[in-house]
């Protein structure tokens, strides 16, 4: 089956399947619908009321780990302005 968008008047659409089966699809102006290919199909796209959708190509991966987690992995350590180190032990026995 393809996936067609409708564009005409709202309407119902019998279609016949395996021994004799009948389905009923309603077509609704701009709307997306699956329909095999079948004779009534190929009508409706010859007087241009239905357009095949294009199957869009998958969208990129998105990046493992976000901007600032990869700049603190390669520049080390985030500094939070609390001191630390030599630092924080001057200011304790001043």
């Amino acid at each position: 089956m393809n996936t067609y968008i409708y564009s005409g008047p709202t309407t119902g659409l019998t279609l016949r399947g395996e021994k004799g089966a009948k389905t009923e699809v309603m077509l609704f102006p701009g709307k997306q619908v699956q329909l095999p290919d079948i004779k009534e199909v190929k009508t409706l796209i010859a007087l241009k009321r239905l357009t095949l959708v294009v199957p869009s190509a998958a969208p990129a991966p998105a990046p493992k780990a976000p901007a600032a987690e990869a700049a603190a992995a390669v520049d080390g350590p985030v500094e939070t302005g609390a001191p630390s180190g030599a630092a924080a032990t001057a200011k304790k026995g001043a």
